[in-house]
């Protein structure tokens, strides 16, 4: 039985794959072998040992073999391994290894992120120069296979972050491939609008680690189709008046054909869009500026992050510029500078106002400011300060009608919001200061903090006492 237990546990070690190219460790792991061996011939040889700590043992150390193996590296399953040989019954030397292997993980676990890294750039440097060479699409088969058997190996949620990058750019790289393929079956086929399409949709939708440069893309498609893509219209528009051209060339380019591909270039988001810009132009030239600043201020249709949507975004904010002055009633002064954003534009308008103590303009600021950049998210403290700079207003109203406990209310309710570089902090302590020293009747009339809170969380009286009879 001991010869049998022996020979299979070597053998089983034999076929394992070849530990991670650290000279050291692999050193260490095979003296642990040996000693793993003379653990298992002492437990042997004791009276009453068990065939499930030799057969729990034997496990252990081939899990580490392969959590250690520069394939299948994984350090925390490794240390779980490494954990559970500690706590087994090892003669001394062994029990040393294991702690040795264990202090050497951290540097095992970064040169191997260091060599995946590397062998996985060198992948995809492979699979980008079998796509520029490719005539068919069967030319990229082996490339897709190599791409897929990489993704195969498991990343779980324990992973770190640079293999979790290294599966993102596998993964990107597969689908790349694939729309490649498909581009180059639709040209094969005849189909030329599809596989242009095709082009069009990779050069404008990246992802996040494009196997081919956009210029690269681009080539593909010919000079003159280059010069129609929607990022060079779009950014040769420096007027809102130049859209009408712009808009016409890409509705034409949406224009449904007879064949396109499941994956296709659709601008028809984009269209949408600028029309929308368009017909805000016109309305703010015909003086509806409220009409202009609602477009200007809503989320972009579709969202995405490909060059024609932060286009649009670049445009949105030249409609901003020319109609916040006119929403906001201030000029000379309050025109954009050159250079300047809206939402710096509006910050700097905030804070002239919150030095001249103009809380009106400031609210009123302040509140473009949330629509403009923020939309319905909001930070607290944006809200905050809106909140108090419009109970501050509603105090002065109250008290130019001498309603002074109202207007106690409002100004108390200043010092409660958060926020405090627009917000009217002095000036309402200072209100309160001069009510309560003319109205003193009006101010104490007002319930004080704990007061309120007494009223808003009153408390339960607990069960009566039981008495004896």
């Amino acid at each position: 039985m001991k010869t049998l237990l022996l020979s299979t546990f070597l053998a089983f070690a034999f076929l394992i794959p070849t530990p991670l190219r650290a000279d050291d460790a692999g050193e260490l792991l095979k003296k642990l072998e040996v000693q793993i061996t003379k653990s298992i011939e002492m437990l042997q040889g004791e009276k009453g040992s068990s065939r499930y700590e030799i057969d729990r043992i034997t496990g252990d150390l081939a899990r580490l073999h392969k959590d250690l193996a520069r394939d299948t590296f994984n350090a925390p399953d490794a240390e779980r391994a490494l954990t559970q040989l500690s706590t087994s019954k090892l003669t001394p030397e062994a029990k040393a290894l294991v702690r040795q292997i264990s202090a050497l993980l951290s540097g095992l676990a970064e040169a191997n992120e260091k060599e995946t890294a590397a062998r996985t750039n060198a992948t995809l440097e492979k699979a980008a120069a079998a796509c520029l060479s490719a005539k068919k699409d069967s030319d990229l088969d082996d490339v897709a296979a190599e791409l897929n058997a990489r993704k195969q190996r498991p990343v779980d949620y324990s992973s770190s972050a640079g293999r979790m990058r290294n599966s993102s750019k596998v993964e990107t790289a597969i689908r790349f491939v694939g729309q490649w393929q498909e581009y180059l079956a639709q040209a094969a086929g005849g189909y030329d609008v599809p596989a242009k399409n095709i082009l069009r949709e990779l050069a404008d939708n990246p992802g996040n680690y494009p196997l081919l440069t956009r210029a690269q893309v681009l080539a593909k498609l010919g000079p003159e189709e280059q010069a129609e893509t929607p990022d060079v219209l779009l950014r040769a528009v420096k007027n809102l008046d130049d859209l009408p051209p712009v808009i016409a060339q890409l509705t034409k380019a949406a224009t449904p054909r007879r064949y396109r591909s499941s994956i296709t270039f659709d601008p028809s988001a984009t269209v949408f869009e600028l029309n929308q810009i368009h017909k805000a132009h016109t309305a703010f030239k015909a003086g509806y500026y409220n009409q202009a600043f609602q477009v200007g201020t809503v989320a972009p249709y579709g969202g995405g992050g490909t060059v024609s949507s932060l286009e649009t975004v670049r445009l949105r904010s030249l409609l901003l510029a020319e109609v916040l002055p006119r929403f906001l009633e201030v000029s000379g002064a309050g025109e954009l500078k050159p250079g300047e954003n809206p939402s710096q534009f509006l910050v700097r308008l905030a804070d002239e106002a919150t030095a001249k103590g103009d809380w009106d303009k400031v609210q009123r600021v302040l509140d473009a400011y949330r629509l403009s950049a923020f939309a319905s998210r909001a930070p607290a403290w944006l809200q905050g300060e809106i909140t108090a700079c419009a109970a501050f207003l509603t105090g002065q109203n109250f008290e130019k009608a001498g309603q002074f406990a109202l207007a106690v209310s409002s100004y108390q309710n200043v010092l409660r919001q958060s926020g405090s570089k627009h917000a009217p902090l002095k000036e309402a302590g200072e209100r309160l200061a001069a009510i309560k020293k003319a109205h003193p009747e009006a101010f104490a009339a007002v319930p004080k903090e704990a007061e309120l809170r007494d009223v808003e969380s009153p408390v339960r009286p607990g069960p009566r006492p039981v008495t004896a009879p």
